[in-house]
């Protein structure tokens, strides 16, 4: 089978998005000139196992 020669496989992504400027306390943008509020949101997955290992919203 193709996943036989690993014990794991560890899948890690993220994304960002923006906000409505109201959410700028608690979700600050990265300043310059980009938005004034947004979200990241990192994620870890282990494929053979089927659990999410590491998942993380913040600034």
């Amino acid at each position: 089978m193709w996943d036989s020669h690993f014990k794991r496989m560890r899948i890690a992504d993220s994304t960002a998005f923006q906000v409505p400027e109201i959410y700028k306390s608690i979700y600050p943008g990265s300043g310059g000139s980009s938005q004034p509020s947004a979200i990241k949101i990192q994620l870890e997955y282990e494929l053979k196992s089927g659990n999410f290992m590491h998942i993380d919203v913040g600034p």
